[in-house]
C-alpha cells in the first residue's frame, strides 16, 4: 500500500498543510474526459478546480497546497499534481459564466 503523506514529507512538504481533492464530476461526459483536460489541457483543468464550493472554499482558505486526484474506478485514483493554494473571490453566477474556460469545459 502507498501511503501519501511519507510521499509528501519525503520532499519536505508538511501533511497539515495539504488539502486533498479527488475530483469526481457529476457530469458524464465531463467526468470521462476529466483525465484527458488534466493532461493535455492543464488550463482547462486549472480552470475546473480553481472554483470550489463554499464548504470548501473555507478548508482550502487554510491550505498552503492542495493535492488533486482524479476519481478513476470505486476506490481508486489517479494523482495529478500538487497546486498552490491562493486568494478566494467569490464570483456570481453570470461572473462564473463570464469566464472563457468555464464556457469551454
Amino acid at each position: 500500500m502507498l501511503l501519501f503523506n511519507p510521499i509528501l514529507e519525503s520532499v519536505g512538504i508538511d501533511p497539515r498543510t495539504v488539502v486533498v481533492l479527488r475530483h469526481s464530476p457529476v457530469e458524464r461526459p465531463l467526468r470521462k474526459i476529466l483525465p484527458w483536460i488534466a493532461a493535455e489541457r492543464p488550463d482547462l483543468f486549472l480552470a475546473y478546480q480553481q472554483t470550489q464550493w463554499v464548504t470548501l472554499e473555507r478548508v482550502l482558505h487554510r491550505a498552503k497546497i492542495m493535492a488533486s486526484f482524479i476519481g478513476h474506478e470505486s476506490g481508486r485514483a489517479v494523482f495529478v499534481g500538487l497546486f498552490g493554494v491562493g486568494t478566494a473571490t467569490p464570483l456570481t453566477f453570470d461572473e462564473y459564466w463570464s469566464l472563457p474556460a468555464n464556457i469551454e469545459l
